[in-house]
């Protein structure tokens, strides 16, 4: 930090305080330091940005690349839920059957004394 004094000094050649001197170098090392770090900061920005560019161009790539396999999986769940909406329907027609086959086997075997697809 100059000081411009017109006892020790003029206007044409200013006084240096050297008390105040060695804070004023303090504190310019210190804004040099901070403007150092600040680049390193910006450079690793910078740096972050270029991969966050890159990063949301892969994913764009990769939603666009998976976009048939979605549609087909959303596809097979609305196949699956009509599946499921048979199967319910099924159950008691199995069950009808099942019972159907079960009085027609025992008729089979009340009149002919022998079990249905019996080869004498």
């Amino acid at each position: 930090m100059t000081h411009e004094t017109t006892a020790q000094g003029t206007q044409d050649s200013p006084h240096v305080c050297p008390v105040c001197e060695a804070p004023d170098q303090q504190v310019q090392d210190r804004l040099d330091d901070g403007d150092a770090r600040m680049s390193r900061i910006e450079a690793a920005l910078a740096e972050v940005v270029q991969s966050l560019g890159k990063n949301t161009e892969l994913t764009q790539k990769n939603a666009d690349s998976t976009r048939d396999i979605v549609e087909f999986f959303e596809a097979f769940k609305s196949a699956f839920k009509v599946l499921g909406w048979i199967g319910k329907l099924a159950m008691p027609f199995t069950a009808i059957a099942s019972c159907c086959a079960a009085l027609y086997s025992l008729w089979i075997t009340w009149k002919t004394g022998h079990p249905p697809l019996h080869k004498p």
